[in-house]
């Protein structure tokens, strides 16, 4: 449940719902000691996947269900615009290749005698 938990918040902080801000150095040190100790880190609290002796600390700010959803249409928006300019694109590769496959065909049959 704890990774499930700690995916969730990387995805709120990946949409802009949140921030991670680096523990003071009293902080860190503190944490390495509950480390040491076997106990478990605040729920908040995490340790930096680049620096083992950095830690950070999840700020979620509060954010009314109103705004989450429109931010979450506009993600959606992004994502189907980006969909919609890769089909289009595809699109004219695939008719430039249709046009150049009818010129190569027309250029082939005519060096071609006919009897």
């Amino acid at each position: 449940m704890k990774k499930i938990d700690e995916l969730y918040q990387k995805k709120m902080l990946e949409f802009g719902f949140g921030r991670e801000d680096v523990c003071s150095d009293e902080e860190c040190k503190q944490y390495r000691a509950m480390l040491a100790n076997g106990e478990s880190l605040p729920d908040n609290v995490r340790q930096s996947t680049e620096n083992q002796d950095v830690f950070l600390r999840r700020d979620n700010t509060e954010i009314s269900q109103e705004e989450m959803f429109k931010l979450m249409w506009l993600y959606l928006y992004n994502n189907v615009a980006t969909i919609k300019k890769c089909i289009l694109f595809l699109t004219a590769i695939v008719a430039v290749l249709l046009v150049l496959g009818i010129i190569m065909g027309v250029s082939i049959s005519n060096s071609f005698p006919a009897y």
